[in-house]
């Protein structure tokens, strides 16, 4: 019996074996058949209409000529800018004709791009809507943004140096009255559609996944540094630290201008201005604790808070203009870089060219201090330890008249 059982089981191993087998070559076999398949048309043929009726038709021949102000809500920016902005990345982004087919134009694409940037829609839907393809969407405005960056940085968006330092001072003591502010700084978490293996690298405090947005800004709300890309797990104080400007701090003689004597002859740095997220430095300055009984820290916060509304303001001014920013992007983080680079460049070349980019609609008014509160509405504390010189050129300032 024994053996019978035996001889049993051992047909049973080799006939599911022999089932095995069978299914894995069908399903080989199925995949050659696939790869054999020949396309039915080479490019479908509501897409061959592209340039009778597709958006590219729509923008330049008829909202161009007959309704500018839409051809600028359309690509949020007016015409001028847009032949500016062609003419700076056109060899960069143009493409040669084949034998095959013509190249889609340089115009064509850097519109596209721009729609893209403008609204943040799927690239699926920007195919429908401009008729070219899906696989040259995605390909392209990745490339395209690189090319902006590129071509812009240089002039748009240039650490300062020298005669600068005091332009920016004196605008930020003239319109949010903190005396030797160079800057404000903060950051922002721009949301992506992660992968299965990234795991838990880029979720945030927040809840979602994100890439940071470290920016310094000007009180014309234009960005003077940025620093795109750490994981959004890192706090601002971790990003800051890991960054280029982290280094100019430490070598501020180098980098930033000498200090000056304002006041009652007490001799004060430059300095930044930053949220509770932040190390006090002599080079950088956060509030006071919120719960303190001290009228001139009080007043200190007051002020500080003011000034670094202006970081806060530009961040409103970005995401509103480029509403990518908005959305949950479904591409790969170095993908991402290259889209919040290309909005940040576009964003300072606007604010130098559009006299109208900055209106009362993005800028908020206030008497009372922002962010006073975090994001769960909590006071916030000062729990690291700084400087004693951190700490004295603060107190001096805060003891400063026009603070």
């Amino acid at each position: 019996m024994s053996s019978n059982s035996s001889d049993d089981n051992e047909a049973n191993v080799l006939a599911y074996i022999s089932a095995v087998n069978t299914t894995a070559l069908c399903i080989l076999e199925k995949k050659k058949q696939k790869k054999k398949k020949t396309r039915s048309e080479w490019v479908k043929l509501w897409k061959l209409r592209r340039k009778e009726k597709g958006a590219f038709h729509l923008l330049h021949q008829e909202l161009r000529l007959e309704d500018k102000d839409s051809f600028r809500r359309y690509l949020r920016m007016n015409e001028d800018c847009f032949l500016e902005l062609l003419e700076m990345v056109k060899t960069s982004i143009e493409r040669q004709d084949t034998q095959m087919r013509p190249a889609i134009s340089a115009n064509e694409s850097l519109s596209c791009v721009l729609r893209f940037l403008a609204t943040g829609e799927s690239y699926r839907s920007l195919e429908f809507q401009s008729r070219i393809s899906l696989a040259f969407l995605s390909e392209r405005v990745p490339e395209i943004c690189k090319a902006l960056y590129e071509n812009l940085r240089g002039t748009y968006l240039q650490f300062p140096e020298g005669e600068q330092w005091n332009k920016i001072a004196n605008q930020f003591e003239a319109r949010w009255h903190f005396p030797l502010c160079i800057g404000a700084l903060d950051g922002k978490h721009v949301a992506f559609r992660a992968s299965k293996t990234d795991g838990s690298l880029y979720y945030n405090y927040k809840g979602f996944n994100s890439v940071v947005l470290l920016a310094m800004c000007d009180a014309e709300y234009k960005f003077l540094f940025v620093d795109i890309g750490c994981n959004g797990r890192i706090s601002d104080g971790g990003v800051l630290s890991r960054s280029d400007l982290a280094r100019i701090l430490l070598q501020a003689d180098r980098f930033l201008p000498r200090d000056k004597v304002i006041g009652n002859n007490r001799l004060l740095p430059y300095v930044i201005v930053g949220d509770d997220a932040f190390p006090l430095e002599k080079h950088l300055m956060k509030p006071f604790p919120y719960h303190t009984n001290s009228e001139s820290e009080k007043n200190f916060n007051f002020r500080l808070s003011h000034a670094r509304q202006t970081i806060e303001h530009a961040f409103g001014i970005l995401s509103n203009r480029f509403r990518v920013l908005q959305s949950n992007i479904h591409l790969r983080p170095p993908k991402v870089i290259k889209i919040i680079q290309a909005c940040c460049v576009l964003h300072n070349f606007l604010i130098t060219k559009s006299v109208n980019y900055v209106t009362e609609i993005n800028v908020r008014s206030s008497e009372t201090p922002a962010n006073v509160e975090n994001d769960d509405g909590h006071r916030t504390s000062n729990p690291r330890r700084h400087s004693n010189e951190a700490g004295e050129v603060r107190n001096i300032f805060s003891e400063y008249k026009s603070c």
